[in-house]
């Protein structure tokens, strides 16, 4: 991505070799007067980013994580944990998202506090809903029935999100 980047902001060729392109548009991130925002969405971890973090006096870096952990200590970070929707917002987001074939909605309700209200298992039951054929109800018995396999095996009730996921692969 950062070739990509250095091809846009810097006239490089995008054919490159993309090392030496991501490393030429980090050291313009650096020196440059120009405003610049990088977004590093759901960062799993910092290995790939060694000496290419993204720094400089013009801009900012935005960080999207699970966990603000995967964070290493000489990066400094303001972190905003986002919390769960209230019910009648997860509602609201659910209904807006499902507008395609109303009897989709059937089961909303149920489902939504079946997610906890969390913002990332809503949107991934979304997609899956408003591509697929089946309704809330529906996917509420399939995420059930799969989370209750997860807990059997692992002791615990996982997050909502993290059973959500594997609906989408």
């Amino acid at each position: 991505m950062y070739a990509e980047a250095a091809a846009v902001a810097l006239g490089t060729d995008s054919g490159a070799d993309a090392g030496a392109a991501a490393a030429r548009f980090v050291s313009w991130l650096g020196e440059t007067g120009r405003r610049w925002l990088v977004v590093l969405d759901d960062l799993s971890g910092t290995a790939d980013l060694t000496g290419l973090w993204p720094a400089g006096p013009s801009g900012q870096v935005l960080i999207t994580a699970t966990s603000p952990a995967v964070l290493p200590g000489e990066h400094r970070a303001l972190v905003l944990p986002v919390g769960a929707f209230s019910s009648r917002e997860a509602l609201s987001y659910l209904m807006g998202r499902l507008t395609a074939d109303p009897d989709q909605r059937l089961g909303a309700i149920d489902l939504v506090e079946e997610l906890g209200c969390e913002p990332m298992a809503l949107a991934q039951a979304s997609g899956v809903i408003a591509t697929s054929s089946l309704s809330c109800r529906d996917y509420e018995g399939y995420f059930t029935g799969r989370r209750d396999q997860l807990a059997a095996a692992a002791g615990s009730k996982p997050p909502a999100a993290a059973v959500s996921w594997l609906f989408l692969k």
